[in-house]
């Protein structure tokens, strides 16, 4: 029998139909229901090239990758010193390129240690926290701890594919939501039939200020009608899958609420058991990469973009720790004798630099910040001036300039096209040669 104390109270046990109708008729009880099974957010059975699998036969990949879904989500970041929660199949315990918390680390299957016999738990950990070195791949909150919660069988133990016991998964929520500290990340990569319970039991954690990554599932279908990924609360992140396009992926549920974010969920090269790596698709891989960005940067994702083709006509945001910011593309025209600049308003900008060139003897350097998308160049004055759509052959004689936008948090855009003048009888300022 396994007593629930934190996140809801309850206990689970193996009970004769006699006990069942007993327990029904308690009036100190509140429900009684059967054991559900749910499911694992990954496809199962895709044919794939062979040279895309990324198993490795000798445990040993002395060239570490990068996986695009990290750089995606503008990792790999340092996720030093941050713990991260696993509820799934467990974690290989001794895999070189992670560092697991064996001590606590748990197993809520009887019989099956916390070590995975899956690969599917080891594969998640991997997505948020293989370490930056010289092997296999990186996560995105690299280098954090990670530990196993086994909630899930090694293998379905009927014939279909579902694996995790309701009870098992109440069981590890309960158990983190005892343990895990304020400000550390869960990941459960499952998902299933609406149960209220398993909703409940999140949200309780959550309440006590653990902040939890969850899959809206891979029916195809609306997310609403599965758990716990329907579960809504400020620490809860709900996470649909996209591919390297930012397509929004075929098997992946949809809309908002309960989900919050898209992320990479196709082809996805992670770690997997025995000291391997594997390439795999599902929502599983989707809020691994949400878990990692609340790791390391402690804070709300930011959007970069949104999905394409989203089901639900209403584009899921795609989580980074990074927001997107456009580019502009300048257009160069002359007003009175000076050089002047012209933009649309770009995705996410607060202001923008505008960055000068004088001639093919200097470097380039920050001349002018602005909040508008229109700028004259005073400092700049010829008669003769004109645009050129490339630097004239002259090493001296013209001047250049491009714009990046900046995000009001700090992030830049990439630079603009660059704009040229050809100059005759005009005098320059000298020009400041500081970059950025």
């Amino acid at each position: 029998m396994h007593r629930y104390k934190y996140a809801l109270k309850g206990f689970s046990a193996k009970l004769t139909k006699n006990q069942v109708e007993a327990l029904e008729k308690d009036a100190r009880i509140l429900k009684v229901k059967p054991n559900k099974l749910y499911s694992l957010g990954y496809i199962k059975n895709k044919t794939r090239l062979k040279s895309d699998n990324h198993v490795l036969k000798n445990n040993l990949n002395i060239n570490q990758t990068i996986p695009w879904g990290v750089t995606r989500v503008g990792g790999p970041l340092d996720g030093t010193g941050k713990k991260a929660w696993i509820l799934d199949t467990g974690i290989d315990l001794d895999h070189p390129d992670l560092n697991v918390d064996v001590a606590n680390s748990v197993s809520f299957i009887a019989t099956e240690p916390a070590d995975d016999g899956n690969g599917h738990g080891t594969h998640v950990a991997g997505i948020i926290a293989a370490k930056n070195n010289s092997q296999d791949v990186v996560g995105v909150a690299a280098g954090a701890t990670v530990v196993a919660i086994k909630v899930c069988y090694d293998e379905s133990p009927g014939p279909g594919e579902d694996q995790c016991p309701e009870s098992s998964l109440l069981n590890g929520i309960d158990y983190i939501t005892n343990n895990a500290a304020p400000g550390d990340v869960v990941n459960i990569s499952i998902w299933g039939p609406i149960d209220t319970d398993l909703d409940n039991a999140v949200i309780n954690a959550a309440n006590n200020g653990v902040r939890l990554t969850l899959i809206s599932g891979n029916a195809g279908s609306n997310a609403n009608d599965y758990s716990p990924g329907r579960a809504n609360h400020s620490n809860i992140w709900t996470v649909s899958a996209h591919d390297n396009n930012d397509n929004f992926a075929s098997f992946s549920n949809y809309g908002n609420p309960p989900i919050e974010y898209s992320n990479p969920g196709v082809d996805i090269p992670s770690l997997w058991k025995n000291g391997n790596t594997k390439t795999i698709d599902g929502t599983s891989m989707a809020a691994p990469h949400v878990a990692g960005i609340l790791l390391a940067t402690g804070q709300e994702p930011y959007t970069n973009k949104q999905v394409n083709n989203d089901p639900d006509s209403n584009p899921d945001p795609i989580a980074s720790s990074e927001p997107y910011v456009g580019s502009p593309y300048v257009i160069g025209s002359v007003q009175n004798d000076h050089p002047k600049l012209d933009w649309s308003a770009t995705e996410g900008a607060y202001e923008y630099e505008i960055h000068r060139k004088v001639g093919s003897s200097t470097t380039w350097g920050l001349w002018a910040t602005i909040s508008s998308t229109s700028y004259v160049d005073m400092m700049t004055s010829d008669p003769d001036l004109r645009v050129m759509s490339s630097p004239p052959s002259s090493p001296d004689g013209w001047v250049a300039y491009k714009v990046r936008a900046v995000h009001q948090d700090g992030f830049f855009s990439f630079f603009s096209n660059i704009v040229y003048y050809e100059l005759s009888d005009g005098t320059i300022v000298p020009h400041s040669t500081s970059s950025k």
